[in-house]
């Protein structure tokens, strides 16, 4: 018995068309789990439900997928194929199944008007939102010593301190030595008001970013946060969400968002009838003007 064999390179073509085969279901059952992640969500619409379950399953993922072939592959479990087009076009062509099928669209409009709704009232609310960061001005340690180029402190104890670690630098061989502590007075408070003429700061002050607790966040404010990220060093680094394009999203779905290509193709219709009476020009600006604001 002859055993016949395959070149390496038909070998791996086969392996080749196998591993597609597989990565295209995989991404199949994943894309099929992400479309229909929110059908639970949805509720069972008006009307009786058909006796058949996975008729039924199968008129839901109809409208939640877009597509009668992978609605009928995931809710029988198959793989799509010719004979899976064939029997998916027969099934949601049965009366009771296309019924059920409108029943789905109808709860899927309902929703879908309810979720814009919701989204437009979370836009609004993160761009009203307060800010997660702010930055605060503290007076430096020269705006109220004395001398201007001192150093205040908070009390003697730190300033002695300081005058230890500067004798120690310079009794430790090959260390570089500290700058010397100079005595600007005590009692520096980092809160009190930055001195506007300060030599040091130059009235600046010193700037800190203080960030919000996000327990206390409002739900704008959440929404508008992406992540957030701590450094080595201990620095917090907050990624949020543009604000411009929160706003230009929220436009778009008011419908009051108008693109240059629509703009350009409504004047030049206009112009091409162009009558420059005033009823003429009248008649223009209303033909041109947004859709929303008509």
């Amino acid at each position: 018995m002859t055993k016949k064999s395959r070149s390496p390179a038909s070998a791996r073509q086969g392996t080749d068309s196998k591993t597609s085969a597989i990565v295209a279901a995989d991404d199949a059952a994943r894309n099929g789990a992400r479309n229909t992640a929110g059908l639970e969500a949805w509720g069972a619409p008006p009307g009786e439900p058909l006796k058949n379950v996975r008729h039924e399953r199968f008129a839901a993922l109809v409208v939640a997928l877009g597509s009668q072939s992978h609605a009928y592959a995931q809710a029988y479990g198959k793989a799509i194929t010719t004979s899976v087009h064939e029997a998916a076009s027969g099934l949601a062509a049965r009366p009771e199944v296309r019924a059920r099928i409108n029943d789905y669209r109808t709860l899927a409009i309902a929703v879908s008007t309810r979720s814009l709704e919701e989204r437009i009232a979370e836009l609004e609310e993160q761009i009203d939102a307060d800010p997660l960061s702010v930055v605060r001005v503290f007076n430096c340690r020269g705006c109220n010593a004395s001398p201007p180029n001192a150093t205040q402190w908070r009390d003697m104890d730190e300033f002695t301190d300081a005058c230890d670690a500067w004798q120690r630098s310079l009794a430790t061989p090959g260390s570089k030595p500290m700058r010397r502590p100079l005595f600007g007075g005590v009692g520096f408070n980092p809160r009190a008001a930055v001195n506007s003429e300060c030599e040091q700061c130059l009235g600046a002050g010193v700037r800190v970013v203080v960030h919000q607790d996000h327990t206390t966040l409002s739900a704008g404010q959440r929404g508008r946060v992406e992540g957030v990220t701590q450094k080595a060093d201990g620095t917090i680094e907050i990624d949020q969400a543009s604000r411009h394009a929160a706003r230009r999203l929220l436009h778009e779905l008011k419908g009051e968002l108008v693109k240059r290509s629509q703009v350009d193709a409504r004047l030049a219709v206009a112009v091409g009838h162009m009558d420059t009476s005033p009823e003429g020009i009248m008649d223009l600006v209303r033909r041109t003007r947004p859709v929303s604001q008509q």
